[in-house]
């Protein structure tokens, strides 16, 4: 995601109470032909970039990435060093620019640990298979960007009774939705732009966590999501 928030055009709502409709980045494929039709209509496309699709009453909440996946190999970094092994944590899932962050974070945190790389293909298959053979390899963590493969990624080291994080751990796009609502209500509206949302804003944070990971581990968690906050180096 873009490293500082966007520059925002705001436009003034004529309406006391208007009408903001949220849209999932998932459900976006008719967004722009229902927009059009509704120019009235202010829609806010949370998780994605408005900026391709041109449009005066869509906006885009847009979610630092970069910075939710650095916090989640913090806390992979600081999981794998409380498993008392040799210290080594995982990336599952194909190789992209994310990547470098995750292994930014888990050196920051635990400068000892080793990365693995366990590439994959976007099947859940592939990904499971990946997850458990970062296992064998002595990972004690895993982490995957989200969706099937996650999902499936997961459920891999779950059945070896370890733990493993996603990339909506350490979002919480509920926090940027509200400051948008509030906006909103008081008459302005960030039409045919982006804003983007970061651990400034609290919408990068400790989401929720593996229950598999030791509770001293989630309080450190917790103290790394201030410290990424507050700019600073993640230690926990």
């Amino acid at each position: 995601m873009a490293a500082a928030t966007a520059t925002v055009a705001k436009l003034r709502l004529e309406q006391s109470s208007p009408r903001v409709v949220l849209v999932a980045a998932a459900g976006s494929a008719r967004l722009v032909a229902t927009a059009t039709a509704h120019p009235g209509i202010h829609f806010a496309l949370v998780g994605r970039s408005a900026r391709p699709l041109h449009l005066p009453n869509v906006m885009g909440i847009v979610l630092r990435d970069d910075q939710a996946v650095r916090l989640g190999g913090a806390v992979a970094g600081l999981s794998a060093e409380e498993s008392g092994r040799n210290a080594r944590v995982a990336w599952v899932g194909p190789d992209e620019p994310l990547v470098a962050q995750f292994v930014r974070g888990v050196h920051e945190a635990a400068p000892g640990t080793v990365v693995l790389r366990a590439w994959s293909s976007t099947t859940p298959a592939s990904c499971k298979e990946a997850a458990l053979g970062a296992i064998d390899r002595g990972a004690t963590i895993v982490m995957a960007r989200g969706g099937l493969c996650a999902d499936a990624a997961i459920s891999g080291v779950h059945q070896q009774n370890l733990p493993g994080l996603r990339l909506s751990d350490f979002e919480l796009p509920g926090v940027a939705v509200r400051q948008v609502l509030r906006d909103a209500a008081a008459g302005v509206y960030h039409g045919g732009e982006d804003v983007v949302f970061g651990a400034r804003s609290g919408t990068v944070g400790v989401r929720t966590l593996d229950p598999l990971i030791a509770p001293a581990v989630s309080v450190r968690a917790r103290a790394a999501a201030q410290e990424l906050a507050n700019g600073l180096r993640l230690t926990g």
